[in-house]
């Protein structure tokens, strides 16, 4: 065997050697980093707080009410204000814009489980024209 072969032999077989451990330090560095990514994931999640957006829609009228949070598990008391439209008798709110019956009033207690819109329910308001002073009338309005 020549000089030469006898050296890049032993040469050879160091630089497979190398390579393998760099193989098996990549292998425990990839393991790492996706543990990491793992964990970093799991922090992210655990750090973002998941709540629901409760709004209120005049449905017609002008509601100017704040949206709300409300978060998972949590119950809310809905906003004491209520919507106003000209010529209309607020009923209260429903889940559903062509609703004709109210499911919730003012300060009734409100949880959910998603993104909510509650709609203003309205009753018209009969035109009565002018009334003078020495008329008396009754009124009666859905509770």
């Amino acid at each position: 065997m020549s000089q030469k072969s006898s050296c890049i032999l032993p040469c050879v077989l160091r630089a497979c050697i190398i390579m393998s451990e760099v193989m098996d330090m990549m292998k425990h560095l990839a393991w790492m980093a996706v543990c990491m990514l793992v964990l970093l994931a799991f922090s992210c999640a655990m750090a973002e707080e998941v709540f629901y957006v409760l709004e209120y829609d005049g449905n017609g009228g002008s509601s100017g009410i704040s949206a709300q949070a409300i978060y998972p598990g949590e119950t809310i008391t809905l906003s004491n204000s209520t919507a106003s439209w000209s010529g209309h008798y607020f009923l209260g709110w429903a889940t559903t814009p062509d609703a004709e019956t109210a499911e919730y009033q003012p300060k009734d207690s409100f949880t959910a489980d998603h993104d909510t819109t509650l709609y203003a329910v309205w009753m018209e308001c009969p035109d009565i024209g002018v009334v003078s002073q020495s008329q008396n009338f009754t009124f009666t309005y859905p509770v």
